[in-house]
């Protein structure tokens, strides 16, 4: 049998639309992140109790006037009503709804608004909820299959898109992943594995890609604590020096990084 490959159109007026109408719900809203901090406070959990821990969590930044003016404009403009009562009050539920009809590529939709929710607002947590299994692999699938597709807009480099492309090139010799996107992977593994209260806070730090990483790899991360040096100025704190290494699933190394990050003493 052999091979084929989907191709997306990334401009279709009708998907473009329903994408416009979730930007302009948030137009104005400043770009920012939105760090937090969980106290653990289970005291059965003796090693890591009164630990912090960060995190980064979607602040929508907007106000209700300007919400409101945003939702009466997209109402208007896709021929809804406008609820007067919003006008006055200037009070908007934020619970909104995109409908669409089937076979018109919601999936799709979805997937690219979330990327651009990210890229124009720093909105990076979303939750796909799904009524049954055969519709939650569809949905992976889709994601899947749009991999490539969406790389090519918004990291356009042959080697991460093009199996044919990257198969000639000198060094990569076959499809690799950004290394950006692995370092994300990487930071997301040491918040999980490396808990250190008040998070982590970095202030130095050098990173090497030994290999590429590939289609299919499973990557975990150790990590060695090389120096720990205490504030000579602030009795609270100190430099913690560690070196990060991401593997794959056959020990290849295809992150290193040496970090230098501030960490407080725990309280007594």
């Amino acid at each position: 049998m052999s091979n084929f490959k989907f191709h997306f159109k990334n401009n279709l007026p009708h998907q473009e639309e329903a994408i416009d109408s979730v930007l302009t719900l948030f137009k104005g809203m400043e770009k920012k992140d939105s760090p937090f901090t969980v106290l653990n406070l289970n005291k059965k959990d003796n090693l890591y109790y009164g630990t912090k821990y960060q995190g980064t969590g979607n602040k929508v930044a907007i106000d209700q006037e300007e919400l409101s003016h945003n939702l009466e404009t997209v109402q208007k403009i896709n021929g809804l009503v406008f609820e007067e009562e919003n006008k006055v009050n200037c009070i908007v539920p934020k619970d909104f709804t995109i409908e669409m009809e089937t076979g018109t590529g919601k999936t799709y939709v979805y997937i690219k608004t979330a990327l651009e929710l990210a890229k124009n607002y720093g909105l990076k947590k979303f939750i796909i909820v799904v009524p049954s299994v055969a519709i939650r692999e569809g949905v992976y699938k889709t994601f899947e299959t749009t991999k490539e597709h969406f790389a090519g807009q918004y990291d356009p480099q042959p080697f991460h898109l093009d199996e044919e492309a990257a198969a000639q090139h000198p060094i990569f010799q076959g499809l690799a992943a950004s290394g950006w996107h692995t370092s994300a992977v990487t930071m997301r593994l040491w918040t999980e594995c490396f808990p250190v209260a008040g998070g982590l806070l970095g202030t130095e730090s050098s990173l090497r890609w030994p290999r590429p990483t590939r289609v299919g790899d499973k990557i975990h991360v150790e990590i060695e604590i090389t120096a720990i040096v205490p504030s000579k100025t602030k009795i609270d704190r100190g430099i913690v020096s560690y070196v990060t290494q991401a593997l794959n699933q056959h020990g290849d190394v295809l992150l290193i990084s040496t970090t230098k990050i501030m960490v407080f003493r725990k309280p007594t």
